[in-house]
C-alpha cells in the first residue's frame, strides 16, 4: 500500500481563466473604405506590438514580421450570450508599412460591417484568441 500525501493546492489558479478587465477593448477603430473593400482589419504595428505581440511566443511574432500568415481564432462577442467563432482568420504584415492585417472574410461577409462602424478588439490571454465586438 502506498502512503500518498496530497500536496497543498492553495494559490493554484486556472491557467485557462483570464483576469476580468473592466474595459478589455485595447484596440478600437473605425472601419474604412479600404478595409471593407479588401475584407481586412488594418491595425497599426504599434497597436499590434503593444497589445498582441507581447503575449505571443517569439516564433509567432517572427513569423508575422517575415510577412507570413499567422493563423489565429477570432471570436465575435458582439452578442455576449451568443459568441461566434469567425472561422479561418490570420494576421499578416502589410509591407512596406509594417501595419498588420487581420484577414477574416467571414467577419465582413456575415456581420454586415459597414464603413464608419466602430469596433473593439483585444487579445484574450486566457484563451489565446482575438475577441471582436461591434460597438
Amino acid at each position: 500500500m502506498d502512503n500518498f500525501i496530497p500536496s497543498k493546492t492553495e494559490g493554484v489558479q486556472d491557467v485557462n481563466s483570464a483576469p476580468i478587465l473592466e474595459n478589455p477593448w485595447t484596440i478600437s477603430k473605425v472601419i474604412t473604405d479600404f478595409e471593407k473593400s479588401v475584407q481586412r482589419l488594418v491595425l497599426s504595428f504599434g497597436d499590434i506590438k503593444k497589445h498582441v505581440f507581447k503575449h505571443w511566443m517569439k516564433d509567432m511574432v517572427e513569423n508575422v514580421k517575415k510577412g507570413n500568415k499567422q493563423y489565429v481564432e477570432l471570436w465575435d462577442i458582439t452578442e455576449v450570450a451568443n459568441p461566434i467563432n469567425r472561422g479561418t482568420t490570420y494576421i499578416q504584415m502589410m509591407m512596406p508599412s509594417k501595419d498588420c492585417a487581420i484577414v477574416c472574410m467571414d467577419l465582413f461577409a456575415n456581420t454586415g460591417l459597414n464603413i464608419g462602424d466602430e469596433i473593439g478588439l483585444y487579445w484574450d490571454v486566457g484563451s489565446n484568441n482575438f475577441k471582436f465586438k461591434l460597438i
